[in-house]
């Protein structure tokens, strides 16, 4: 839904809400179309947790003995050293997210494995084009920062005077906060995944009369995967204003 922009009445491929799209993917492409990426995914979330906490214990180690620590470190410090640890592992691991990204936004005959998909990225883009994305995936490190710092403000207004949290208290607080920072990174989100996606053909090309190159079925779409984030969330605002950051169903089906 992050990367649609052109819809057709009647079009399975537009989805006007996450229902919609569930029951559109399961006419489509059965159940297991609900689970495309799986394998990447799965990958990545295991690469992911091992290269932060990897990277968390050693830069974290690597502070207290330049510094001769031997205690507990501030939470300031303790989310710096956080923040480190989550952009060093994602430069390691980003080149799944990649290739899972335009797994789940490829459509019909255009999917492909893991591997596949990692081939056609290198391909068409070189090496590199397994970090697209990579600059705001840095600047989205700032999430568990900010919704931390939120959590011990929400603590206090939710439940003032309570030193001790019970476990749904916790779940409440802990929900609020990370809502909170979410819509704060949301946009980044967006962008992101914009820029790591390919338009689908839906397993069908054109070809250019004049120059014989064969292209994307939807190539013309007023956003280009090539351009940094910074310049997709000027485009969405430019068309959309503020709320286009947010709204994921941008035009309505055409009658």
């Amino acid at each position: 839904m992050q990367v649609q922009s052109n819809a057709k009445k009647g079009d399975l491929t537009y989805y006007n809400s996450p229902l919609d799209a569930v029951r559109k993917i399961v006419h489509t492409e059965g159940l297991l179309g609900l689970y495309t990426g799986i394998f990447g995914g799965l990958v990545g979330v295991a690469s992911t947790n091992f290269a932060y906490f990897y990277w968390y214990t050693f830069v974290r180690d690597a502070y207290k003995r330049r510094n001769n620590i031997d205690g507990p470190l501030s939470t300031v410090m303790e989310l710096a050293l956080g923040a480190i640890a989550g952009a060093l592992a994602q430069i390691f691991t980003i080149p799944v997210s990649v290739c899972t990204t335009r797994q789940q936004t490829q459509l019909g005959e255009d999917k492909k494995g893991l591997f596949a998909t990692a081939k056609e990225v290198i391909a068409e883009d070189g090496i590199t084009g397994l970090w697209r994305g990579l600059k705001p995936s840095l600047v989205l490190v700032v999430n568990p920062a900010i919704t931390y710092g939120l959590f011990e403000r929400f603590k206090e207004m939710m439940y003032p005077g309570v030193n001790r949290l019970s476990p749904g208290q916790s779940f409440f607080v802990g929900a609020a906060s990370k809502t909170v920072a979410t819509v704060v990174t949301y946009p980044y989100i967006m962008a992101k995944v914009r820029m790591q996606f390919k338009p689908s053909t839906g397993g069908k090309k054109t070809t250019d009369v004049e120059g014989g190159v064969v292209v994307d079925a939807n190539e013309g779409s007023e956003f280009d995967r090539h351009d940094g984030a910074v310049t997709i969330l000027r485009k969405v605002y430019a068309k959309y204003g503020l709320i286009g950051w947010y709204q994921v169903r941008f035009p309505p089906p055409a009658l």
